[in-house]
């Protein structure tokens, strides 16, 4: 058997270092590791019940959802990326900053690892993927109410034209495509299963939708300049401080509104308003540190973490149910 030669061995180590580094820039791109987005389908999952759940045809469906949502994330993503390299607002939002800078390594347009051809290719092929995964759970799925391909579809079209062709996100339209867009991740394959929306179903996506956006209104925050100067028209990019600290503080009435009317119409057991404390907890760390603090990023990240606490309350929540 040959051996490599001490020559072709550091070029393969190179090559493998090069490959490294290419998947990485791509991971990044896609920012895979934001997964929150990606979590609606197993909250959907856990409200069908023990015999829905546990079928192989609603896990097929659920599984071609699974890879819809992260595939037209991806796209959604690369394109919004294309578009903030090219009208200069990464470059002010990922520059040097007061308090805690973000890392331009998340941006790999920025540092140069790829090239706008790079992403506007898998841009494409990740919207190609969303696409065929849709439908194959149009084909698969038990029920297709014609709610569900207005959903799916509206949603998949608002997402690739978040930041791209109709640029939805720069004429004012981005936190409602966020909440709505959000929330319909978990609907679809909910409708998709039992071809109906019940309360509790109703519910749990109107959190998951604004719980969503009680995160994202702190990196807003933060990148306002950089897009009120290519006229990005966020809230906080065309209202005054002190507006957007009102609007901020409705995002999270509307969280807290929303968990107390599920609870008190029976739409959310009793027992969630116990699970849910630990994130409730941490919204209110957020909002001293965002408000209280005036630290955008750092409430960007404990959100996050408020955020996943609130989802792992309820589908906990949910999952108890079973044992009814």
């Amino acid at each position: 058997m040959a051996h490599p030669s001490p020559l072709e061995e550091p070029v393969a180590a190179a090559a493998a270092a090069r490959f490294g580094r290419r998947v990485r820039a791509y991971q990044q791109l896609s920012k895979l590791y934001v997964f929150d987005q990606y979590l609606g389908v197993p909250l959907a999952w856990s409200l069908l019940g023990p015999a829905a759940a546990t079928a192989a045809r609603t896990l097929a469906v659920l599984a071609a959802c699974l890879v819809c949502v992260v595939a037209v994330v991806a796209a959604s993503v690369a394109l919004d990326d294309v578009q903030g390299f090219r009208d200069g607002s990464d470059s002010v939002n990922y520059g040097p900053r007061e308090g805690l800078p973000r890392k331009r390594s998340r941006k790999p347009l920025l540092d140069g690892r790829l090239s706008e051809r790079d992403a506007l290719r898998f841009a494409k092929a990740s919207a190609g993927l969303g696409l065929v995964a849709l439908a194959v759970a149009f084909a698969v799925a038990p029920h297709r109410p014609l709610w569900v391909w207005v959903a799916a579809g509206g949603c998949t079209l608002a997402s690739l034209q978040y930041s791209w062709g109709v640029k939805l996100s720069y004429v004012g339209l981005e936190e409602p495509i966020l909440i709505a867009g959000t929330a319909c991740t978990m609907l679809i394959p909910f409708g998709f299963v039992t071809g109906r929306v019940t309360a509790a179903a109703g519910a749990e996506a109107a959190l998951f939708g604004f719980w969503m956006m009680s995160v994202s209104v702190f990196s807003n925050t933060h990148d306002a300049d950089g897009d009120r100067q290519v006229r990005r028209l966020t809230v906080p990019a065309r209202v005054s401080a002190r507006a957007n600290r009102r609007f901020i503080l409705v995002v999270f009435g509307c969280c807290w509104g929303l968990l107390l009317g599920g609870l008190l119409t029976g739409a959310l057991p009793w027992w969630l308003a116990l699970a849910i404390l630990p994130g409730l907890a941490l919204q209110m760390r957020q909002l001293r540190t965002g408000l209280g603090a005036g630290d955008n990023l750092l409430a960007r990240t404990i959100g996050f973490k408020a955020y996943r606490a609130a989802i792992a309350a309820l589908i906990a929540s949910n999952l108890l149910a079973w044992l009814r």
